[in-house]
């Protein structure tokens, strides 16, 4: 089954602002690079939005409307 994210380009600039793949994948520890860069093309799956909120709160940034699926 394949869930649908409302706009994975947001996605991308989140992860992109968080300072790439590279660090992001580094940052929530047991996801690879390639994995990360998969989201920026498919989005963030629901069981890491909460991980990655975490570290887009702890670097000042504004998370996507929806992003932890407050309407999805």
């Amino acid at each position: 089954m394949t869930l649908r994210v409302a706009n994975p380009h947001a996605h991308a600039h989140l992860i992109a602002a968080l300072g790439g793949t590279t660090k992001v994948a580094r940052a929530l520890k047991r996801v690879t690079r390639a994995a990360v860069q998969n989201w920026m093309r498919r989005g963030i799956p629901h069981r890491y939005r909460y991980r990655v909120a975490g570290l887009a709160i702890a670097a000042g940034l504004v998370l996507p409307p929806n992003f932890l699926g407050e309407s999805e």
